[in-house]
C-alpha cells in the first residue's frame, strides 16, 4: 500500500520556513493530495519550491539567495552568456505561460531541490548552445562530453563510495520491483509492455516504480552524507551532483541483472 504522508514532516517544513509569504494550510493540502507522499526528508526544499510556484517574493528571494550558486556553477561550464541564461532559467522556473506555472511547480520533493535546480540549469545552458551555434555540434558534444553524468562518478576516490552506496540501496530493494524499476525507468519500457511481462496490474507497477524511485532518492543522498568527509557545504554540492546524475549510476549497477 502507498505510504501515509507524515503529517509532523509537513509540519517542520513549514517550519524550516517561517515566513514565505503563502497559505500554509494550502501547502499541507498540496502533500496531502500527492499519491506516493513525497519523501519526508525534502518537505523542506517542497515547501519553497511550491511558495516559489505561488510567486511569493520571500521564498523567491530566498531560492536565488540559496540555488543561484548552483546554477551559475552549472551555466559556467559552458562557453555562453552567463547574463542571458540566467535570465532564460529565471523566466523558465518562475514566470508562468501558456496558463501553467513557471517549471519550478514540476519539482516534485523526491530528491534535492539543489540537484533539481542543477539538472535545470545545464539543460537550459544546453539549449541555449545548441541555438547559438547551431552548426557546430561538435561544441555541444564536447562539452557534454566533459561535464556529463560519467565525469563525476569517475573522479579521485568518490568513486566507490557513490557504488557502494547506490549497490547498498538497491539490494534492500526486492528483485521483483528492481526488475521493473530497470525495465521502465532505465530501459524505457512503456508500463503497459511491462505489466504484460510481468503479469501485474499497470496501476500496481506505477506505484513500485515511484516506491524505488522515492526511496533512492532519499536514501542515497543521506548515506552519501554520512560517508563522506567534508565540510557540510562540500558535502551537500557533491550530493547534489551525484543525485543530478543518479540514473545512469543506476543503470550501471541494474545493467547486471
Amino acid at each position: 500500500m502507498p505510504t501515509e504522508p507524515d503529517p509532523l514532516a509537513e509540519v517542520r517544513a513549514r517550519a524550516a520556513w517561517p515566513d514565505l509569504g503563502v497559505d500554509r494550510d494550502a501547502f499541507a493540502a498540496s502533500v496531502a493530495a500527492r499519491v506516493p507522499p513525497p519523501p519526508a526528508a525534502y518537505l523542506e526544499d517542497l515547501y519553497l519550491a511550491w511558495a516559489c510556484a505561488q510567486g511569493a517574493p520571500r521564498a523567491l528571494a530566498l531560492f536565488r539567495q540559496r540555488y543561484r550558486p548552483i546554477i551559475a556553477a552549472a551555466v559556467r561550464r559552458f562557453p555562453i552568456g552567463w547574463d542571458e541564461v540566467e535570465q532564460q532559467i529565471d523566466v523558465r522556473l518562475f514566470v508562468p505561460a501558456d496558463g501553467k506555472p513557471g517549471r519550478i511547480a514540476r519539482y516534485s520533493g523526491t530528491g534535492p531541490l539543489g540537484a533539481w535546480v542543477r539538472t535545470f540549469a545545464t539543460r537550459t545552458a544546453l539549449d541555449e548552445l545548441r541555438r547559438t551555434r547551431p552548426g557546430q555540434p561538435a561544441a555541444v558534444d564536447e562539452v557534454q562530453a566533459a561535464t556529463g553524468p560519467g565525469v563525476a562518478l569517475e573522479r579521485a576516490h568518490h568513486v566507490p563510495i557513490v557504488r557502494q552506496v547506490i549497490e547498498a540501496c538497491l539490494a534492500e530493494v526486492p528483485a521483483a520491483d528492481r526488475l521493473v524499476f530497470k525495465l521502465h525507468v532505465i530501459e524505457g519500457v512503456s508500463l503497459d509492455q511491462v505489466a504484460t511481462l510481468v503479469h501485474r496490474h499497470r496501476s500496481s507497477l506505477h506505484r513500485t516504480v515511484e516506491r524505488v524511485r522515492a526511496r533512492l532518492a532519499e536514501e542515497v543522498p543521506r548515506r552519501l552524507a554520512r560517508q563522506l568527509v567534508a565540510s557540510p557545504d562540500e558535502v551537500a554540492a557533491l550530493v547534489a551532483d551525484v543525485w543530478s546524475r543518479l540514473s545512469i549510476s543506476v543503470a550501471r549497477v541494474l545493467d547486471g541483472e
